[in-house]
């Protein structure tokens, strides 16, 4: 692979890929596993912030792991790919059922971003910096807008919920009738 004539390697297409899906499932999991610890199961956010701190803890010890940049990234693709997959299955509402999708998603991402962004995306020269950036950015943008328009809605069931149970509540109430109007 040789340089353009500005000094920048040529964009591999592969790795720009996963990139910018890893970005995008970060993304993801980051924000979902903190809505959902924190609006779904009303976790207290200091205790979710503590919980989601497994993530960057993984990533940390994982990114010591030596090897073939390719195969690095891959096999950190494969683990945030099957964090995910344990978040979409946890068994119950306890924030240590979050604990090992985090381990295996927070692992991939030690593994993969520095194979991907770095090894595999060389980034030796502001134009291949910019370019790496822009990748994860990309992946990140397309993540938040798959799902905002999800986590709304489901948001909007969930308020409108509320509110029927908490008018339900107050109408079985044994108050005064013109206290439940007022």
């Amino acid at each position: 692979e040789g340089a353009d004539r500005t000094g920048a390697s040529p964009l591999r297409l592969r790795p720009a890929l996963g990139l910018a899906l890893l970005s995008a499932a970060l993304t993801a999991v980051i924000f979902l596993v903190v809505l959902l610890l924190v609006a779904g199961w009303s976790v207290d956010p200091l205790a979710a912030a503590l919980a989601v701190s497994v993530l960057p803890v993984a990533a940390i010890a994982a990114a010591r792991i030596p090897g073939d940049p390719e195969t690095r990234g891959v096999a950190g693709c494969l683990l945030v790919a099957g964090g995910v997959g344990c978040l979409a299955l946890l068994p119950g509402d306890s924030a240590w059922f979050t604990v090992v999708p985090q381990l295996l998603a927070g692992a991939g991402m030690g593994m993969a971003l520095p194979a991907l962004a770095g090894e595999l995306l060389p980034e030796r020269t502001r134009r291949e910096v910019a370019r790496v950036l822009s990748i994860r950015h990309a992946g990140i943008a397309v993540a938040l807008a798959l799902i905002a328009p999800i986590v709304a809605d489901s948001l909007d069931d969930t308020i409108s919920e509320a509110r029927l149970q908490g008018t339900a509540a107050l109408l079985d109430a044994s108050l005064d009738p013109q206290d439940k109007f007022d």
